[in-house]
């Protein structure tokens, strides 16, 4: 289904595209969450603190091609908005290869760069073989999550979330079914989980292209160029700001990893497990963040810029409601969500350490998610219409910002880690007063105003 995102309720078509994406990312999330969890209660809490250190080398690998499905994304939703259907196998074509192409160098330059990354971060000895072997497995599998990321990520910008999420349900019972038997019942440990992930996200590919084939006419391959330099070069102007976004975003949780690490390995599994949490509490701020770039795309595309502005007000509401409910939830249940990760009955001591580390970051963060909403709302929504750059500036320059922060409380003012969580509070706040500045300047919409003039001028 495609659909028109230029006309209508404004906060319909959001929330309608919303809810598909928010229950497809926390589909997506639970493919590591399952990891985390069977691992953690079945092989044991060095495993646990191995697959937390590796998590976020994982994502920073794969950033730059997430953000690539992203900026790809508004490329086909302005197309399609601005009436350039003729062009879009054209960017399919180019899409597809460009990512392919990516997937495997990174593959092979994630599997040299593992040992160094975990040596630079200090992983402790007891954690360092289950981060390495569960870190060189899901690696193998990158091309499949990136193909799947990138042909869903196609259909969003044709306004269809629903399809995707199918598959995708499907793909994560897989997931957590493979988990069991390759863990519980073959005790193949975090070689199990992680190739239980590469098949589930395998399927979830093969399933999309074959909808994609057969169903969406506008987004088959067949049609267009093979590979436009021209076409190339407007996704890489999308795409390369969201892909080093969303590179910054790993990165920063890397570089916090680093800090962590050197408490051992009772606060590096309580973060693994506390983030895993936060992962899923922040799905319906990120899911209606990317709701309203595809909603502000086909409007600026279209050339109505008050339509993306209600679009933005309209979501700044939605998100401050739902972050109030999300801190109602996980803060005062935050001991109940951290037991779910360890066995208490078979790890009793190191339990109990891991929950209370955990639940101290769950009692901080979640308070102020509607900081964090309200940013990638602003964000979102000027990435959309076209200004990538100051997202991407935004966005490393709040995670380089957490880190200073958080290292100047533990090295300068001597806290415990309890500064690395208010470091991330600290960063959101002044991050959102910049976002704020730059967005009612408006400098935004010249940008896709010179872009759509641009493009007519071609045309």
């Amino acid at each position: 289904m495609v659909r028109n995102l230029t006309e209508g309720t404004a906060w319909k078509q959001i929330v309608a595209l919303a809810i598909p994406l928010l229950l497809g990312n926390i589909f997506q999330a639970s493919y590591n969450l399952v990891d985390t969890m069977i691992v953690g209660r079945f092989v044991g809490p060095e495993a646990l603190a191995g697959v937390g250190v590796a998590s976020p080398v994982f994502n920073l690998i794969n950033a730059l091609l997430i953000g690539l499905s992203v900026g790809s994304s508004i490329v086909v939703s302005q197309l399609f908005g601005a009436g350039r259907e003729r062009d879009l196998p054209t960017a399919v074509n180019t899409v597809v290869w460009t990512s392919l192409g990516l997937a495997v160098i990174l593959t092979a330059v994630g599997q040299l760069l593992v040992d160094p990354f975990l040596t630079v971060l200090k992983t402790p000895a007891e954690d360092y073989f289950y981060a390495e072997v569960y870190l060189r497995t899901i690696l193998c599998g990158l091309v499949c999550n990136v193909f799947y990321n990138q042909l869903s990520g196609l259909l969003r910008g044709l306004g269809n979330t629903k399809v995707p999420l199918y598959f995708l349900i499907f793909s994560c019972c897989a997931n957590a079914g493979m988990d069991l038997i390759f863990v519980c019942g073959f005790h193949m440990g975090v070689v199990g989980a992680g190739l239980a992930t590469i098949i589930a996200e395998g399927l979830s590919a093969v399933l999309t292209a074959v909808y994609i084939r057969r169903a969406v006419p506008q987004l088959r391959m067949r049609g267009g160029r093979r590979y436009d330099r021209e076409m190339f070069s407007t996704i890489l102007r999308f795409g390369l700001p969201m892909g080093l976004q969303q590179a910054s975003i790993s990165f920063g949780h890397v570089l916090m990893q680093g800090l962590i690490n050197p408490f051992g390995t009772g606060l590096i599994a309580g973060y693994a497990a506390a983030v895993k949490v936060d992962t899923f509490a922040v799905m319906p701020i990120i899911s209606l963040g990317s709701a309203m770039s595809t909603f502000a795309a086909q409007n600026a595309g279209a050339g109505n810029f008050e339509r993306v502005r209600q679009g933005y007000r309209t979501g700044c509401l939605m998100t401050v409601i739902i972050c109030i409910a999300l801190a109602a939830v996980v803060t005062p249940g935050r001991m109940f969500w951290m037991s779910l990760f360890v066995s208490e009955a078979e790890y009793p001591a190191q339990a109990a350490e891991i929950i209370l580390m955990g639940a101290g970051m769950l009692a901080v963060t979640p308070l102020f998610y509607w900081v964090l909403g309200l940013i990638h709302a602003a964000l979102n929504t000027m990435a959309g219409a076209g200004d990538t750059v100051f997202s991407m500036i935004a966005m490393i320059a709040m995670m380089l910002l957490r880190v200073v922060i958080a290292w100047g409380f533990i090295h300068l003012a001597s806290t415990d880690e309890t500064g690395i969580w208010w470091a991330f509070v600290l960063s959101w706040i002044i991050t959102l007063l910049f976002t704020q500045i730059h967005y009612f300047r408006g400098s935004w919409k010249k940008k896709a105003l010179s872009r759509a003039g641009k493009r007519g001028a071609q045309n």
